[in-house]
């Protein structure tokens, strides 16, 4: 699924082997698990709010933490995540694979929406479920169709 050349969608098979490769490049960048990591710590600051608001502990594993540690440690992570995201994007791996030296610019959507994440969490104290987020927040959902169609352009 190598796209060597910026060639025109003329069949269903070529747009399936781009689609292929865009979906291959996405996949093997998130299967690094620093978004699973800052992702679990969000989870988790939403359950150290529950705690705090209801005296209810939905974890064992709470002892261990605390809101402090948690806010220092997304903060950590987004920037962990934002980093390795732009340093994947310049790789000589990508840039072979993708036929493009500007994938980076995919970048901006990456910070902005890993920002608004940050911003459900610390001030609207709402990150307890990811997929929530994403389904009904529309300033994310814009930034992953900006993200796509900026990857989309960029490879043809």
């Amino acid at each position: 699924m190598v796209c060597q050349s910026r060639i025109a969608i003329t069949s269903p098979i070529s747009a399936g082997n781009q689609i292929g490769m865009f979906v291959k490049s996405f996949c093997s960048f998130f299967s690094l698990e620093k978004s699973d990591i800052f992702l679990a710590l969000a989870k988790r600051r939403d359950d150290l709010l529950i705690l705090k608001k209801t005296s209810q502990k939905l974890r064992n594993s709470l002892d261990g933490y605390s809101l402090k540690f948690v806010n220092v440690s997304l903060i950590i992570m987004a920037t962990v995540t934002i980093f390795s995201y732009i340093l994947y994007c310049m790789s000589p791996k990508v840039i072979e694979r993708t036929g493009s030296d500007n994938i980076y610019l995919t970048s901006f959507f990456v910070i902005l929406s890993i920002l608004r994440y940050l911003q459900i969490s610390f001030v609207e104290e709402n990150s307890g479920s990811p997929t929530k987020i994403v389904l009904h927040d529309p300033f994310i959902q814009l930034m992953i169709l900006g993200w796509i169609c900026t990857f989309y352009l960029l490879l043809y």
